[in-house]
């Protein structure tokens, strides 16, 4: 028969153990938890990096580019703020220059819970300057531009 003591002790083993497992499984869970978060955030800037290029490309090749400001929604998640301005740093606005710069900037946001996320994706855009009455098409590579 064991002697009172050893019973104690055998006890205060097994509190110790459950306690270290509890800290374990706790850190565990946590990680875990950040780790899926962190996952759909990514999974969620993909998506709107995804839906800028679809984007942008549309109006690169449907050619209907005017100055001004838009919106619009992806799908029941994600939404889009269009601005294009001509780029006024660029200084082509001489009437010989044969391009106009359009500085173009997306904005594609989504909510997740109460947080709203959004990403800008900027670029510019070489619109040709023809003669009056002339087509006022983007240039696009392939394309040359206009004398």
């Amino acid at each position: 028969m064991a002697a009172r003591g050893e019973e104690g002790f055998v006890l205060a083993d097994v509190l110790v153990s459950l306690i270290v497992t509890s800290l374990v499984t706790g850190t565990l869970l946590a990680a875990v938890s950040r780790s899926a978060l962190t996952t759909q955030r990514t999974a969620d800037q993909y998506r709107a990096s995804s839906y800028a290029r679809s984007k942008l490309a549309e109006l690169r090749a449907s050619g209907l580019l005017a100055e001004g400001q838009s919106q619009g929604r992806f799908d029941d998640l994600f939404s889009w703020s269009l601005t294009v301005a001509k780029d006024q740093k660029l200084g082509t606005d001489h009437e010989t220059a044969p391009l106009i710069p359009l500085d173009i900037a997306l904005e594609v946001s989504w909510r997740r819970g109460s947080h709203r996320y959004a990403r800008v994706y900027r670029t510019i855009l070489l619109r040709g300057k023809g003669p009056a009455g002339a087509s006022n098409q983007p240039w696009r590579e392939g394309r040359s531009a206009p004398a």
